[in-house]
């Protein structure tokens, strides 16, 4: 049987939600491994411990709220229409989360 194709942004996710669900210390790398359709060899290969796993899900999320509410900081506006702006934003970014949460369970 042919091995399924899976990048590190898609084990990340998975991961997260993995985590998300059993708890960072209730969840085995063969956890995250099964939860990815990968054995638990090849998961090494992605990463080689939970920790820098969990460093990598953290970085991502760090990334993604750099690039679409931190980034709103610089923009040339008063302060009390950036601090919507930036309000409004990471308001989104955490709705998304929880949608996302909703939709996975």
């Amino acid at each position: 049987m042919p091995l399924k194709k899976i990048t590190k942004t898609e084990i990340l996710e998975i991961s997260l939600e993995v985590f998300r669900k059993n708890g960072y210390h209730h969840t085995a790398m063969s956890d995250l491994a099964t939860a990815c359709n990968l054995q638990k060899g090849s998961f090494y290969h992605y990463f080689e411990s939970k920790e820098k796993l969990m460093l990598a899900i953290l970085e991502k999320t760090q990334s993604e709220l750099n690039e679409n509410v931190f980034s709103l900081a610089l923009k040339n506006l008063p302060a009390r229409e950036k601090m919507e702006l930036l309000l409004k934003a990471f308001s989104k970014q955490m709705e998304s989360c929880i949608l996302y949460m909703k939709i996975k369970h």
